[in-house]
């Protein structure tokens, strides 16, 4: 080692240890003045996690401690751009805990095992270079399209068991204080309120090659994941040469926001989720596709969203619980700003289709 290098070492671990004394000393400065009562309980508790905060974010840029969480101090100043960013950083950092790493893959392994899918795993590699390719419409045959839909089902179903697994480990909170945690740090307490929640399922779909975006609300927040749609497409007529050459069906993946915010819809006396909305040919679409057909005819869905205190929407059970599982599709789709975690970007983020979207064009 070089002087130079050894003078800078050195003046990193006094920067170091200067830092951790000064903490020291406003400690307990702050407790000598509680003592006294000369300070409140109330400025005691805001100072105190300031005075942490400010430590721990110097030391981690130092490089010499790893966060376990961020405490909100004055969550009523901090605009939903900076809460997502928080949330964001703590989702990038979760994902390559090793704790983390190994729950997504036995989440998958698990899954594929149990479904007899192979254990060869690589969404970045299909899924969203499959994005690239199939974003136009492309022809496909029967037999590609088997296998198409066989590889999609493996990955929505490793996404979706994430979630599932996740929400049986962990027990959802109300917490009174604004702290947002990592993910190996939910796992250890097993709490988590809905921004622990979103970290810890967005980092294990990032450790396992998912690309993940959050959405964010008043008072909420939860996760969600970009999967393919393979969509039936009809081309319209062409004319060539003046005769037209008549429509054609095509295939497209559309990349599709799926919120991990525990939306289920019980159907022919079957439980859904939004998962199960991702192909044509799933049985929650056919299943939902039958219904409006026998319901409604030929009308679209979006008459049903605009049914509101119907006589016919009060008296028909069915009716009022589709309405109902549609409503809070729309407001999860609409009532959110989607913040993208990278390496998905703004603009990637902005060709995602919604899946309230996706079923009304659909129908």
């Amino acid at each position: 080692m070089d002087d130079s290098a050894e003078s800078n070492s050195l003046r990193e671990e006094d920067i170091v240890r200067y830092l951790v004394s000064v903490k020291n000393e406003v400690s307990n400065y702050l407790e000598k003045r509680l003592k006294e009562r000369a300070i409140s309980l109330e400025v005691y508790e805001r100072v105190r996690l300031l005075n942490e905060e400010v430590a721990k974010k110097l030391l981690k840029d130092l490089g010499k401690i790893k966060p376990n969480e961020v405490h909100i101090l004055e969550p009523d100043r901090v605009s939903v751009w900076e809460f997502a960013r928080i949330v964001i950083e703590l989702i990038k950092a979760s994902s390559h805990e090793r704790e983390v790493i190994d729950l997504a893959h036995k989440i998958r392994k698990d899954y594929s095992l149990a479904r007899g899918f192979p254990l060869d795993w690589s969404p970045e590699n299909f899924c969203y270079n499959f994005l690239a390719v199939f974003r136009e419409p492309a022809k496909m045959g029967d037999s590609e399209i088997e296998v198409v839909l066989r590889m999609l089902e493996h990955y929505t179903g490793v996404a979706k068991a994430v979630e599932e697994k996740t929400r049986t480990l962990i027990k959802y909170v109300e917490e009174p204080d604004d702290i947002v945690r990592m993910a190996g740090r939910t796992l250890e307490i097993g709490l988590g309120d809905c921004d622990d929640f979103t970290v810890l399922i967005g980092s294990i779909w990032r450790a396992l090659g998912f690309l993940v975006c959050i959405g964010v609300g008043p008072s909420h927040a939860f996760p969600a994941v970009i999967l393919p749609s393979l969509e039936m497409v009809e081309e319209p007529e062409e004319e060539v040469n003046q005769e037209k050459t008549g429509s054609s069906v095509r295939f497209m993946a559309i990349p599709t926001i799926v919120p991990a915010d525990g939306i289920k819809l019980n159907l022919s006396g079957k439980a859904f989720s939004c998962y199960d909305l991702l192909n044509f040919n799933s049985s929650f679409r056919r299943s939902l596709y039958t219904f409006m057909i026998q319901t409604f005819g030929s009308k679209k869905i979006e008459n049903l969203l605009g049914i509101e205190n119907n006589e016919k929407l009060e008296g028909d059970k069915k009716i009022k619980e589709l309405y109902n599982f549609l409503r809070r599709l729309q407001h999860v789709s609409e009532g959110y700003t989607y913040y993208p975690v990278p390496p998905v970007s703004d603009p990637m983020l902005g060709q995602c289709r919604h899946l309230i979207t996706l079923l009304l064009e659909v129908f």
